[in-house]
Formats: C-alpha cells, sequence, structure tokens
C-alpha cells in the first residue's frame, strides 16, 4: 500500500519503538547487565562518598569535643593557680570587659599580673589577642611576671579588656 509516496508495507514501527530489535536476546542481556554493572558501580561509589563524609563530619565533631575538654582543663588549671580570694582587702581589682560587663576580685599584692589574666579567662570568654590596660594610666600591663604591687597597681584599679593590636 502506498501512502504520499511510502511504502507503509516496507516501513516496520517496532525499529522505532524497539532499538534492540536487531540484537538477540543473548546480547540483549548482555547489554542489561552491563548497564546494571555501571549503575551498581555509580551507587557504590556515591555511598564511598557519604561514608567519607560522615566520617569526616565524625572526626570534625571529636576534635571539637577534644578542643572543649581541653579549654575546660585550662580554666580548671587556671582558677587553681588564682587559688582562693584574699579574705581580706589588699588590692581590690576592678575588670571591664568588652562586652560591658564588670567583675572585681581582692588579689595579693604579691600576686602576678599573669594571676589578671588568668581571673580575666576564667570569668568571660574573651579569646586570644587581648591586653590589660589599667584604665586612668592607659598603661598595657604586659609584664607578665611583675606582681600586682611592682607594677604600680592600687586597690580599686579598673582595668580594661581590649583585642590585642
Amino acid at each position: 500500500m502506498d501512502v504520499d509516496g511510502f511504502d507503509v508495507e516496507d516501513y516496520d514501527l517496532a525499529d522505532d519503538i524497539c532499538p534492540f530489535k536487531a540484537l538477540s536476546w543473548t546480547d540483549v542481556r548482555r547489554l542489561q547487565d552491563a548497564e546494571l554493572e555501571e549503575s551498581l558501580l555509580v551507587d557504590r561509589e556515591t555511598e564511598a562518598r557519604r561514608v567519607s563524609v560522615l566520617k569526616i563530619e565524625e572526626q570534625e565533631r571529636e576534635r571539637i569535643r577534644e578542643n572543649h575538654c581541653m579549654h575546660h582543663q585550662d580554666l580548671s588549671s587556671k582558677r587553681l593557680r588564682l587559688g582562693p580570694e584574699p579574705s581580706k582587702e589588699e588590692l581590690l581589682i576592678a575588670v571591664r570587659f568588652p562586652s560591658g560587663r564588670r567583675v572585681s576580685r581582692n588579689f595579693s599584692r604579691t600576686d602576678s599580673i599573669s594571676s589578671l589574666y588568668d581571673f580575666v579567662e576564667t570569668e568571660e570568654s574573651v579569646g586570644n589577642g587581648f591586653a590589660l590596660v589599667e584604665a586612668s594610666r592607659r598603661t598595657v600591663l604586659r609584664d607578665l611576671g611583675a606582681s600586682l604591687a611592682s607594677s604600680g597597681l592600687q586597690t580599686r584599679t579598673t582595668l580594661q579588656v581590649v583585642r590585642d593590636p
């Protein structure tokens, strides 16, 4: 039968629908098996990436936990170094934090400048890179081994916590 110059009997609709018609069933099965293997390989690679990401995330959580524990141990050791607050008022030192918070503590005149830094770090998380500045004289206290008396600190002195430039 001829429709618009096209012989319908020579045309097989199945050629457009099934590209495997020319293949044997064994060839089709091999092709399907190869495609299945490729799909399984992609799935295994995806799973391996997912497991790798999970491992990295777990390692990061563990690192954070260790840092947190070390931070608490560091704070505990600083509190121990500070010792108990002297019962009588020798040097009452006030510290003003960048947050605006103000705390006071009695210190012995023989305590070192490093005890002031320990006190600051146990009171508020200020991070690394800060300095203590005597508010009235604008003096930066850097000599950690010096005693409070030799540094010229008097009772009721106010220190400010400032970011180290």
